[in-house]
């Protein structure tokens, strides 16, 4: 809880600090996603720039446009891969809630666990991916998997996190346009590079 802590004030700190750069990247990804074809290379990249300021680095918005094309069929699988499963989700979830009975209910609250345990992953997936010599989604899902076991509670609490910014952005506008959803990508960035720091400093690791 400690390290998550240090790795959301840092984030924080750091994305308050490059806010001119991370204003026009919010507003070019917002742009991006309007176009939906664009949405989930422009989040890659997105994602990238912010990998790059938790190492210490200054992002930039000419490179994030630049990493559209490398970033577009790896980021699309992901795309595709989350409607799946959150098509599957919400039939499974239907269809238990109207049996009507007791074991229907029982097996609707298992899939909501699940369905939140992906959610999470995914915040953390697109940072650990990126970190990859060769972009792979499989691998990228299971050591997403591992940080999130590794550390549950501050998992979920960056979900709530992540959740409140989404609700207050798309509420108020004005958090959407300043660069809330840059925010909620600089917390998870950090908190990745963060953790994987302190696996590679383990001994035996």
């Amino acid at each position: 809880m400690k390290q998550f802590t240090i790795s959301l004030v840092n984030a924080i700190k750091e994305w308050a600090k490059e806010w001119g750069r991370q204003f026009i990247m919010n507003f070019v990804w917002l742009v991006s996603c309007m176009t939906i074809l664009l949405g989930p290379p422009a989040t890659f990249a997105l994602y990238e720039q912010n990998n790059r300021l938790a190492e210490g680095e200054v992002p930039s918005p000419r490179a994030m446009l630049r990493s559209y094309k490398k970033q577009f069929v790896v980021s699309w699988l992901w795309a595709l891969s989350n409607l799946v499963a959150l098509f599957v989700a919400i039939v499974s979830l239907n269809f238990y809630l109207n049996i009507g009975t007791v074991w229907g209910i029982w097996f609707a609250l298992l899939i909501g666990v699940i369905l939140i345990f992906w959610i999470t992953m995914q915040l953390y997936t697109p940072p650990v991916l990126l970190r990859q010599e060769k972009p792979s989604l499989p691998l990228a899902w299971r050591n997403a998997f591992v940080l999130l076991i590794q550390s549950p509670i501050p998992s979920l609490l960056y979900l709530f996190l992540a959740v409140v910014l989404i609700i207050i952005s798309f509420g108020t506008v004005v958090i959407l346009l300043i660069g809330g959803p840059t925010l909620i990508m600089a917390i998870g960035c950090q908190t990745v590079y963060d953790r994987l720091k302190v696996l590679v400093d383990e001994p035996g690791v």
